[in-house]
């Protein structure tokens, strides 16, 4: 339709529906026909019975969904400033242990170091005792060994004067004193010899402690320079610490507040939520009656629209009747031109009768024609074509009765098949919705270990046009739509819908890219399951892509690419059920 029309022009060239500019849609709604109704190209509607809408007026839906987005955020947010709360509060708790500990440690080296200043200082004492000892000791063992010296000298001489004696025959009777002499010297030399023994193993053993001392002093200045530089450390590291502790109270000090305002904000939710709870009733409640009304008004529509349908082809035919009584009409004032050569509307005058005289009988009438018929033979001039022209009509008339029949019977076949496919349609989609619905119930509660989940139909009674809606609830949670759920949670409730219907018609290969990638180790574990159970359930052959280790160990046969030389790509295949079976025999 075009804008540039006035209103009532527009409403009555509309068929159905129009196009027109947002500023002219006002004032040509009022002209509208039943049925009729006008769009703008920015997405606004007006119908002939009144309804309005404008295409930037938000639904209660969106505004509800908007305002329980805004309530995950905030308590998102709300989680995340306590999480991070609690760390710093650990974290404190932490750095006070461990301040503590080093506290501890600082005081345990302090000790430890007077210990060892007084080990040293008990160690140099008895290093300069046993110092003062070696020397006594040295000094006795250099007289022991002049003594020595001066007994080999002696007994040197001794054996000399032996000798000599031996020699000496005539000596015998002074050779018995010498020799008792000389065991006494021998006697003595051995005497010598044993306080010698004795003095140098004493000698020996004051070295060794001497040389042990010494070790132990070293000993004692590595440990006493190693408790020094400890002592450095646990100076520095309780700086550090104290340094974390004032950041970390200031940072407490500085949220602290936050707790505060969040119950705040988590109370003025909680109102926000109740009032909206409420609204939200209201506003079923309202919608309840309005999709009431709205189904009574659609059936009215329908039987509305199927009168209307009705009422057209009624229209159509009666146009049909009337075109051809026009144009039988239009003939006979073609044949009154052609004939009498006058208007229709002088025909009486021409037939000599009065408008207020009534018309003659048929028996006067035919009398009549029958003398015109005469008059006209004798004048000469007939049309021989007429009678065929009389049968091209009534062979036309027939045939477009035969059409209008046939496209009538056809109309009837239409709707019937219509409605046929229109019922299977609906109990093929029951049937497939109950299968999908039991089989993600059922796979929902093998993921979660528990919990609760279906499918529901929105928006309308009839099946082929109402839209789907995922309802959830995780074990210890409430039954909530999917997209309240968290990330991995999300992640398992669309896993089990995805098989769910898979399972209503299984494939031989099934090809899963990374399904696995937002699931912890835990979930990892239930979706290998859910693998192994529908690979025993079914005959497909899964393809797995993925990266998590836990995923890889579960598999039958692994496929990987390995770059052992540069540049050098290599395909490895692992069998891993192969390798169990092996185990197994071996065992």
């Amino acid at each position: 339709a075009s804008v540039v029309q006035a209103p009532s022009a527009l409403a009555r060239r509309l068929s159905q529906v129009g196009i027109v500019d947002r500023t002219a849609g006002f004032s040509a709604q009022s002209h509208l026909l039943p049925g009729q109704c006008l769009v703008s190209r920015e997405g606004d509607l007006w119908r002939w019975d009144g309804f309005t809408a404008t295409s930037e007026a938000p639904t209660a839906a969106a505004i509800r969904l908007k305002q329980r987005n805004r309530l995950a955020d905030l308590q998102g947010t709300q989680a995340s400033v306590e999480s991070h709360l609690d760390d710093l509060r650990r974290a404190w708790q932490g750095a006070k242990a461990t301040r503590e500990a080093a506290e501890s440690a600082e005081r345990a080296a302090r000790q430890a170091l007077r210990d060892a200043d007084t080990e040293a200082n008990n160690a140099r004492a008895a290093l300069a005792d046993a110092e003062k000892k070696h020397a006594q000791t040295a000094a006795r063992l250099q007289s022991l060994r002049e003594r020595q010296e001066r007994l080999q000298a002696d007994h040197a001489e001794l054996a000399s004067a032996e000798a000599d004696l031996h020699r000496e025959v005539g000596l015998l009777p002074a050779l018995s004193d010498f020799e008792a002499a000389l065991a006494l010297a021998r006697t003595q030399l051995g005497e010598a010899r044993i306080a010698f023994g004795n003095a140098k193993a004493q000698h020996d053993g004051i070295e060794r402690e001497a040389r042990m001392r010494k070790q132990r002093l070293d000993a004692i200045g590595s440990e006493l320079a190693a408790w020094h530089a400890r002592i450095d450390t646990a100076r520095e590291h309780i700086e550090t610490l104290q340094q974390r502790e004032a950041d970390s109270r200031g940072e407490l000090q500085a949220l602290e507040h936050i707790p505060a305002e969040i119950a705040q904000k988590r109370t003025r939710l909680f109102d926000m939520l109740s009032e909206a709870e409420a609204a939200r009733t209201a506003a079923n409640d309202a919608l309840a009656h309005a999709e009431t009304a709205l189904r009574a008004a659609q059936s009215e529509s329908r039987a509305a629209d199927q009168a209307l349908s009705q009422s057209r082809e009624e229209r159509a035919r009666c146009d049909a009747v009337l075109a051809a009584q026009m144009e039988r009409v239009q003939e006979a004032v073609m044949r009154a031109r052609d004939m009498l050569d006058c208007a229709p509307e002088h025909l009486a005058a021409r037939a000599e009768l009065s408008p207020d005289e009534e018309l003659p009988t048929l028996e006067a009438a035919d009398q009549r024609v029958e003398k015109l018929k005469r008059e006209r033979e004798q004048l000469g001039g007939v049309n021989l074509r007429a009678e065929e022209e009389a049968d091209e009509c009534e062979t036309r008339l027939t045939t477009l009765q035969t059409e209008k029949a046939d496209l009538e019977e056809a109309i009837s076949r239409l709707r019937q098949g219509i409605g046929s496919l229109n019922r299977e349609g609906r109990e093929r989609l029951l049937e497939a919705f109950d299968r999908v619905n039991a089989n993600f119930q059922r796979l929902f509660t093998s993921l979660f270990n528990g919990g609760e989940a279906r499918l529901t139909l929105t928006e309308s009674d009839d099946p082929l046009e109402a839209g789907l809606e995922i309802l959830a609830r995780p074990p210890g949670k409430k039954l909530q739509t999917m997209s309240l759920l968290s990330g991995g949670e999300q992640a398992l409730t669309a896993m089990a819908m995805i098989f769910a219907v898979f399972l209503c018609n299984p494939a031989p290969v099934c090809v899963l890219d990374e399904v696995d990638a937002p699931l912890d180790d835990a979930n990892v574990e239930r979706f290998c399951n859910l693998l192994d159970e529908i690979t025993r359930m079914t005959e497909t052959r899964f393809l797995v892509i993925t990266h998590h280790a836990l995923t890889m160990s579960r598999m039958d046969r692994l496929m990987g690419v390995t770059m052992q030389e540069r540049g050098v790509s290599q395909l490895v295949s692992v069998d891993l059920a192969g390798a169990e079976r092996v185990l197994q025999a071996a065992e």
